[in-house]
């Protein structure tokens, strides 16, 4: 599910996919079964936190980003609803802008 929602979060991870594809590195051609995978897991052992941080990322934010957004207009002296209206107008637009820069970003090709 995460994978199809956040393709375009490969673009981040293109090079250290591209250095997987060295062929000195993936050299399995000779090994069979659980000494190639052995192999895999040790060619890709030091790209795993590259590889996963942006996909965790855009999950962690998308996940925190409306309580957040809640929080700070919440926070927000109730002078500035009686008052100065644009401030937390400009807030929430601003969240709401982000949100979908997020979304997009996450889920486009």
């Amino acid at each position: 599910m995460h994978v199809a929602r956040f393709k375009r979060c490969s673009v981040l991870c293109f090079p250290c996919i591209e250095t997987l594809f060295v062929p000195s590195r993936l050299d399995v051609a000779g090994q069979e079964g659980w000494q190639a995978i052995a192999k895999s897991k040790h060619v890709i052992q030091p790209l795993r936190a590259a590889v996963a941080l942006p996909f965790l990322g855009l999950i962690v934010i998308t996940r925190i980003l409306k309580p957040l957004q809640g929080r700070v207009l919440a926070a927000l002296p109730m002078r500035y609803y009686r008052e100065l209206p644009e401030i937390p107008i400009a807030v929430y637009i601003g969240f709401v802008v982000l949100s979908v820069i997020l979304h997009r970003y996450a889920t486009t090709a």
